[in-house]
C-alpha cells in the first residue's frame, strides 16, 4: 500500500465470495488480503484462495490508483496557492445591505474524485473478474453499454436496482436455451419501454420473465 494510505474498502459484493468458502479458506483469504495491502507479498499453496483473490486484488489496485489520482490532483491544486491578503486593504461591507457576492470555491478540491477508472462500472468490472473472462458474460456487458443493434447504452435496464451477477447470468442462459430466445433481444425490448424497467428491482427476475414470456407488469 502506498505511503500515507492507511485504509482499504471492503465491498458488499465480496460477500458472495466469502460465503462460498469453507471457514478455513475464508480465514486464510482475509489474512492474505491484509498481508497484500501491507506489502508483504503473500504467497499461498491454497488454489482456492489463489483463485478468489484475483478479482479482489484487481479491485484493490483500482482503488489505489484512484486514491493516488486524488492525492496528485490535490497537490497540484494546493501548489497553485492563492493571492496573499493585503493588510492595508480596507474591510469590505458585511453584506447586510445590498447584494452579497457569490462565495468563491476553495482552491483545493477535497470532494470525492469523480474520475471514472472503471472499464464499464464497478459492479460489472467486478463480475467480469469473477467470471474469469467468460466471453458470453463479457458480451452481455458490452450489450448493456452500447454494443448492440440500437447502438446505445441501455440506461433503462441499467437503472434497475439489482443488476445481473455472473451466477444469475448463467441461469438466464439456461432460460434462453429452454425458451429459444436471445438475451440481447430481450434486453433491447425491456429498455425500449419504460413500463418494463421502471420500478423494477431485479434485472435477473425481469429478464427471466421476458425470456419465459411471463412479462412483469
Amino acid at each position: 500500500m502506498a505511503e500515507g494510505k492507511n485504509s482499504i474498502i471492503f465491498y458488499r459484493d465480496w460477500k458472495e465470495i466469502f460465503e462460498s468458502l469453507e471457514d478455513k479458506d475464508c480465514a486464510e483469504l482475509i489474512r492474505h488480503i491484509f498481508k497484500y495491502v501491507n506489502d508483504e507479498n503473500p504467497e499461498t499453496k491454497n488454489p482456492i484462495v489463489n483463485a478468489v483473490f484475483i478479482p479482489i486484488k484487481l479491485i484493490l489496485k483500482r482503488d489505489l490508483k484512484k486514491w493516488k489520482s486524488i492525492c496528485d490532483r490535490n497537490k497540484i491544486n494546493g501548489s497553485k496557492g492563492g493571492r496573499p491578503k493585503n493588510p492595508e486593504e480596507p474591510k469590505k461591507p458585511s453584506g447586510l445591505s445590498g447584494n452579497p457576492e457569490e462565495p468563491k470555491k476553495p482552491d483545493i478540491d477535497i470532494d470525492i474524485d469523480n474520475e471514472n477508472i472503471f472499464i464499464y462500472n464497478e459492479f460489472y468490472d467486478f463480475q467480469i473478474s469473477i467470471s474469469n473472462g467468460d466471453s458470453n458474460y463479457l458480451k452481455l456487458v458490452k450489450i448493456l453499454f452500447g454494443d448492440n443493434e440500437d447502438k446505445k447504452i441501455l440506461k433503462g435496464v441499467l437503472s434497475i436496482r439489482e443488476q445481473l451477477t455472473y451466477q444469475e447470468f448463467l441461469g438466464c442462459l439456461e432460460y434462453a436455451k429452454k425458451y429459444d430466445k436471445k438475451i440481447s433481444d430481450s434486453l433491447l425490448k425491456i429498455d425500449n419501454d419504460k413500463k418494463y424497467y421502471k420500478g423494477k428491482t431485479s434485472l435477473n427476475r425481469t429478464l427471466k420473465n421476458w425470456l419465459s414470456n411471463k412479462f412483469v407488469k
